[in-house]
Formats: structure tokens, C-alpha cells, sequence
């Protein structure tokens, strides 16, 4: 029953409240039913629309690739069939000249994109990152920042926790968490429900004390 109300309450927006004897009460929104009803709509569509994210993604990283790649070989196309057409040989021989003083490797595309490649590219080279991978991080960015970091989150709280017998107060474990604005919080002064995802992961339960 208590992992119940835990799980309900901190699917709906409930807080924890002490009453005048010293007992914890779960309270409740009066709407928790719409919002527990929203909350399991979102579950079961939000990783349709993940996939559909990342999909789209994709499918645009595949084709900028891929107009990248064509742009280049119709450059390189373009230039050789201008090369072979010219009949006369000493004429050929000083465009060869020429385009070789110019020509540039699709490599310098991305050089002359970006100032600083050259430093990247020692960066990267000593991180072992791969060409291919150096190009998709400068034109797409390096992910999420954020990726993962869930669980190193939980990780840490799991740790602390453990590391002080097993008993904690919310005020320790809020920097850990998302804790809202006081302007945001809008159940009480001693708004504690943050703390109620840690209770029921590591399947807690909120004590009083004297104070």
C-alpha cells in the first residue's frame, strides 16, 4: 500500500504533509485522476514519438551525407571532363598545372568551414576519434550533453544513501534531484515531494522525528 501511494502521488503531483500528532500524510490534487490519466496517455506515447524522432533524424543526417558526397563528385566530374576535352596538349598540361596549384581534397571542405579545424583535429586525434566520426561531430554536434545522466544520477543518490546507513533527510538529496522553485511550489512551505521518486526506487518510507 505505502509503494501505492508513493507511486500515485508522485504521478499526480502529491506532497507528503506531517499532521499535528506526528503523522505523515499523503495528500492529494483534487484533479489526480486527469492527471494520472494524462500521465499514462504520455507513457505509452512518448516513445512512439522518440522513435519518430529519431527516425527523422536519420533519415537527414543520410541525406545531407549523401548530397555532400554527390556535391563533391560533381565538382571533381566536372573538373576532369573539363581536363579531357581540351585537344591541345600544352594547353592540358598548364591546366593540370594550374587546377593542381587550386584543387582541393573533400577533406578541405571542412577546413576552410572552420577556423579552428586544424586544433579540432589534433583533439579529436588524440581522443582516437576517427575521420569519419570528426566529420559527423563537426557538422552534427557531439549528442545530448545530458545523455545518461539519469543514471549516473541515480548512481549517486543509490551511493550516498548507503554511505549513511541507509537514512537520509529530503534537504541532503535535493541537490541530487529537480527540486522546484519556492515561487514554483504551490502545496506548502515544507514542500518535500521531490523526495518521493527516491522512496520508491530504493523502496523507502518517510519517518518523523521529534523535531
Amino acid at each position: 500500500a505505502e509503494r501505492a501511494l508513493q507511486a500515485l502521488a508522485a504521478d499526480t503531483g502529491g506532497f507528503l504533509e506531517v499532521s499535528g500528532e506526528g503523522e505523515v500524510l499523503y495528500v492529494f490534487p483534487e484533479d489526480y485522476r486527469a492527471k494520472l490519466a494524462g500521465k499514462s496517455f504520455r507513457m505509452r506515447v512518448e516513445p512512439l514519438v522518440d522513435k519518430a524522432k529519431e527516425a527523422g533524424a536519420y533519415l537527414a543526417r543520410v541525406s545531407f551525407g549523401t548530397a555532400l558526397v554527390a556535391s563533391i563528385v560533381l565538382v571533381y566530374a566536372t573538373i576532369i571532363a573539363i581536363l579531357s576535352s581540351s585537344s591541345d596538349e600544352d594547353n592540358r598540361g598548364r591546366r593540370r598545372r594550374s587546377y593542381g596549384s587550386t584543387m582541393f581534397l573533400p577533406t578541405d571542405l571542412f577546413w576552410y568551414l572552420d577556423a579552428g579545424s586544424s586544433r579540432r583535429r589534433r583533439v579529436e586525434k588524440d581522443k582516437g576519434m576517427s575521420f569519419i566520426e570528426s566529420v559527423f561531430s563537426f557538422v552534427f554536434g557531439n549528442g545530448d550533453p545530458n545523455d545518461g545522466l539519469e543514471e549516473r544520477r541515480w548512481k549517486m543518490i543509490g551511493q550516498y544513501i548507503s554511505s549513511n546507513g541507509g537514512v537520509v533527510t529530503a534537504e541532503e538529496l535535493a541537490p541530487y534531484l529537480d527540486v522546484p522553485a519556492p515561487a514554483e511550489q504551490t502545496n506548502s512551505k515544507d514542500d518535500e515531494s521531490f523526495i518521493l521518486p527516491v522512496l520508491l526506487r530504493f523502496q523507502g518510507h518517510p519517518l518523523v522525528d521529534d523535531q
